[in-house]
């Protein structure tokens, strides 16, 4: 129920630090560039119906969309296999801690 108050409260621009309009962000130039403007979609045929949902949101003001450097995406750590370095920026960045932070060995106690 909290988490249904506070999705309320962000669609209503009542959370401090919350924007009214979400950003989205995108470490992929490409994707920006042919989502904020639709001259270079004629170009790109081949991208897929579901991304052209995200300029429709975009044209109508209910998204913003911004560029994110690589090295500060947390949600690779979602999508592609990252080196140990990345991996544990990323935690981090998510505010999450690692398992042997919290004295996990990844053995089996059994």
């Amino acid at each position: 129920m909290k988490l249904i108050k506070e999705l309320d409260a962000v669609q209503k621009g009542k959370l401090h630090g919350v924007p009214d309009v979400p950003v989205l962000c995108s470490d992929n130039n490409a994707a920006l560039i042919v989502a904020k403007n639709p001259e270079h979609h004629k170009k790109a045929k081949h991208i897929d119906i579901k991304h052209s949902k995200v300029r429709d949101e975009y044209e109508a003001g209910n998204i913003h969309l911004a560029r994110v450097a690589t090295k500060d995406n947390a949600a690779d750590i979602f999508t592609k296999a990252l080196d140990k370095g990345a991996h544990e920026r990323a935690v981090a960045m998510l505010g999450l801690s690692l398992a042997k932070d919290k004295g996990y060995s990844g053995r089996s106690t059994k």
